[in-house]
């Protein structure tokens, strides 16, 4: 067989870099995932899944990024919820009709 030539080199390394940009406008563009461990590129956290006792690591982890408590639960989503909140308030959806 014919070895790679010099157009086809050029072109795969054209569709590397194209598709690697297209990745990174996409990254950049959506928000942001919520908190947890750093994955890495591609193969997000495959590493990070414990074989034995999962729920040692996952028990580790609700401490560390989940809110984890009833009193900073109710601060965030009851008296702070105006801060997160993006919807507009609808009374007729929402106490009219109830």
């Amino acid at each position: 067989m014919n070895s790679l030539s010099k157009v086809d080199i050029a072109i795969t390394f054209a569709a590397i870099v194209a598709i690697w940009l297209v990745y990174l406008y996409q990254r950049r563009n959506r928000l942001p995932y919520p908190p947890g461990p750093r994955g890495l590129p591609i193969i997000g956290n495959i590493f990070d899944i414990p074989e034995k006792r999962q729920w040692l690591t996952y028990g580790r982890w609700s401490q560390e990024f989940i809110v984890n408590d009833h009193e900073t639960a109710q601060d965030l989503f009851e008296k702070r919820s105006d801060i997160y909140s993006e919807r507009p308030r609808m009374p007729m959806l929402n106490e009219a009709c109830v």
